[in-house]
């Protein structure tokens, strides 16, 4: 089983992210953005390509 937590023992939690600010980057990158400039805001490009 993977080991979840981080030096300090605590869990590290998964980023949250708004509606409104997903739909922003995926409309940037609809206009023309590459992915990496948008994904430099906080989302993995990867998960822009999604």
């Amino acid at each position: 089983m993977p080991d979840n937590s981080n030096p300090s023992g605590s869990l590290l939690t998964r980023k949250k992210y708004t509606l409104a600010f997903k739909a922003e980057c995926v409309c940037q990158v609809a206009a023309g953005a590459r992915q990496t400039d948008v994904g430099a805001q906080g989302l993995s490009p990867a998960l822009l390509g999604r």
